[in-house]
């Protein structure tokens, strides 16, 4: 096993549409057991962010949803755990973020 970490793929983002840094085959496309930790910030009164997972980096059709986290509270970190194989991950705003910012960090394993 060999630990994987990317910290901050999302860094303190609110725009609408607003992507991710996105996380090819380099790092998920082995058998990877990993989570994606969302936080919203402290003032936080709204927002979506969707975890998404496509066949390669470049894919410009629509992604698959990995999973959807809807703000619930304000300075809150949600957790997302994950195993298996992806061409690319990433994360997106799907509704702008108001009254704050969110993070999304990775964590993984390989095996």
């Amino acid at each position: 096993m060999s630990a994987i970490h990317v910290p901050r793929i999302l860094d303190a983002a609110s725009v609408d549409e607003t992507t991710s840094t996105v996380l090819g085959a380099s790092i998920v496309g082995q058998r990877v057991e990993g989570v994606l930790y969302t936080t919203f910030s402290p003032g936080c009164t709204a927002g979506v962010v969707k975890h998404e997972t496509a066949p390669y980096e470049g894919y410009t059709g629509t992604w698959a949803n990995l999973d959807t986290v809807t703000f619930a509270t304000a300075n809150t970190t949600h957790r997302t755990n994950f195993t298996g194989i992806h061409g690319a991950l990433r994360s997106r705003i799907s509704t702008a973020i108001s009254d704050g910012t969110v993070t999304v960090d990775f964590l993984g394993t390989t095996y």
